[in-house]
């Protein structure tokens, strides 16, 4: 596949040309869009593309003055220049640059398709003459793609294969890798289609950072929200290259705003097991369930098949959740939220591989809870509208912290409903009244119980009796509520951080994710959404 460039000012022009062709059925595919000729020189120099088309008349830098600069950085492309009727002289300009293609704006699907003609054309014949094949790196894609998924085919010759297609690996010591941008994050920043010039940008940074280390090949290639390499890795140490994978999420983190995971496969003899390796890299990314995503995870190995089933026939499993249902049953809720707690320790240590048969065994948990609520005598229940949507976004989560949360969520709501039309015991509700006023300051459980004339553990307890969720929890809990306001006035996080009772930004930021599911700045960003909507 050749790629192309689309530089236009105009949003609709921009967005227009991108759909006005079946660009792949002239084996073209779009590496990006720009404003402007600053935008547009610097994705020239990024993405080396074979088409650039262009408009002339652009802020910044107009579209002559970017091929010019091209040009002398010995810049090899071909242009289909965009113009409005007053342009013709800026038209001449070109021709004089060897554009030997220019269309008046707005133009037909048949006039582009016509000048698209003409230029494969051109680019082909200038390829066929420098002996190169434009359809190459789409070709070694697809090979190294199917590679990594399936075994080797009867009479395949891979070495040749890697020759014929000029693939820069060995055919010996090879190693898989796969770079995973963390997709809640992508959703709430991009769009999806921004994703291709994105992927090209990430592709780019992993590409240049990991040849410091597979230094006797390296060849990488894009899936969805991905990036996949495979390495030479013949006297590659593994403290070296976690050195440069963190250099890689710094960058792509700063430029790019991306959360990378990374999962990392064994060595391999020859390139013909190199699916042995990418599926234990695909295995190590899971790892991020437990560990949290941001991480960087190397293959393990993994139980055997009778160490994975014990979810469902664990005795100290059984036991926990019979005395949660009977806690909840008696109205003991305080021992309710400890045997959750104990409940999650546990099936993290009976099942650290499997997170889908977690997602189903704490539905399972969840419909058993509901089922005993609904006996009880309350008037009325949340389910519909609360705990159907914690239970929903069950099978969404990324990490075992966030099932956890929404774990917790579920029996605080439970305990909120069951207790609705009960008044509080009077030193929570006086504990209370302390979070209510001063939660920005340096309070404590300690503390609290001090100004309440009782032991820390006694209001522990009291707390979640009461309220079903634990003093630290709903502390947090209330000083995210009041951030949100504040966050929608567009002052600083550092600042937010401090006025709900934060000292450490990190902290505040990853507090604000556990109990929302976004960052303080996506949460920023969707209230503007629904502020603009209205």
């Amino acid at each position: 596949m050749i790629k192309f460039l689309i530089v236009e000012d105009e949003d609709t022009i921009r967005e227009g040309l991108q759909h006005l062709l079946d660009w792949e059925r002239y084996g073209l595919v779009l590496c990006g869009t720009a404003a402007n000729g600053v935008e547009g020189l610097d994705m020239i120099r990024r993405e080396s593309p074979g088409l650039v088309i262009t408009d002339i008349r652009m802020p910044h830098m107009d579209g002559l003055e970017m091929i010019r600069r091209a040009r002398e950085q010995e810049l090899d492309f071909d242009t289909i220049l965009l113009s409005g009727y007053g342009d013709f002289e800026y038209a001449r300009q070109g021709l004089a640059l060897g554009i030997k293609d220019y269309l008046l704006k707005p133009c037909r699907p048949q006039e582009l398709e016509a000048s698209v003609a003409r230029v494969i054309d051109r680019l082909k014949k200038r390829q066929s003459q420098n002996g190169t094949d434009p359809n190459l790196p789409y070709a070694k894609q697809r090979a190294l793609s199917a590679w990594c998924r399936y075994s080797g085919k009867p009479l395949e010759d891979r070495k040749k294969i890697m020759a014929d297609l000029k693939m820069r690996l060995a055919y010996t010591s090879i190693q898989a890798g796969i770079a995973r941008f963390e997709r809640r994050a992508m959703e709430n920043r991009y769009t999806s289609g921004d994703w291709e010039l994105i992927g090209y940008a990430a592709e780019n940074i992993i590409a240049e950072i990991l040849s410091e280390v597979y230094v006797a090949g390296l060849e990488t290639f894009r899936t969805e929200h991905a990036v996949v390499w495979v390495g030479n890795c013949d006297g590659l140490q593994q403290q070296r290259l976690e050195e440069t994978l963190r250099k890689a999420q710094r960058q792509l983190r700063a430029f790019l705003k991306l959360e990378t995971s990374f999962g990392i496969g064994e060595r391999q003899p020859t390139i013909e097991t190199l699916q042995r390796s990418y599926e234990q890299a695909e295995k190590a990314l899971k790892s991020r369930f437990y560990q949290g995503i941001g991480g960087i995870y190397h293959y393990r190995g993994t139980r055997s098949s009778g160490d994975q089933e014990t979810l469902w026939d664990d005795d100290t499993l059984a036991k926990l959740e019979a005395n949660i249902k009977a806690c909840l049953q008696n109205g003991e809720y305080a021992r309710l939220l400890d045997g959750v707690e104990q409940w999650l320790e546990c099936v993290r240590s009976v099942a650290p591989s499997h997170r889908d048969k977690i997602h189903l065994k704490a539905t399972a948990f969840i419909v058993e809870l509901k089922s005993i609520t609904q006996q009880l005598p309350v008037r009325t229940f949340p389910w519909k509208d609360t705990m159907v949507n914690w239970t929903e976004q069950l099978p969404q989560v990324q990490t075992f912290d966030e099932l956890s949360m929404i774990l917790k969520k579920i029996v605080q709501n439970i305990v909120e409903s069951l207790k609705k039309e009960t008044a509080l015991h009077r030193t929570v509700q006086a504990a209370l009244d302390i979070i209510h006023a001063r939660y920005a300051t340096n309070l404590t459980l300690e503390s609290v119980a001090r100004e309440t004339f009782v032991s820390a553990s006694y209001l522990s307890t009291l707390f979640k009796q009461e309220l079903g969720v634990n003093f630290l929890d709903y502390l947090h809990q209330y000083r995210i509520e009041r951030a949100k306001p504040l966050l929608a006035q567009n002052l600083k996080v550092f600042a937010v951080a401090k006025l709900v009772g934060y000292q450490d930004e990190k902290h505040f930021s990853a507090t604000f994710k556990k109990w929302t599911g976004l960052t303080p700045m996506q949460y920023r960003k969707n209230a503007e959404r629904l502020g603009a909507a209205h």
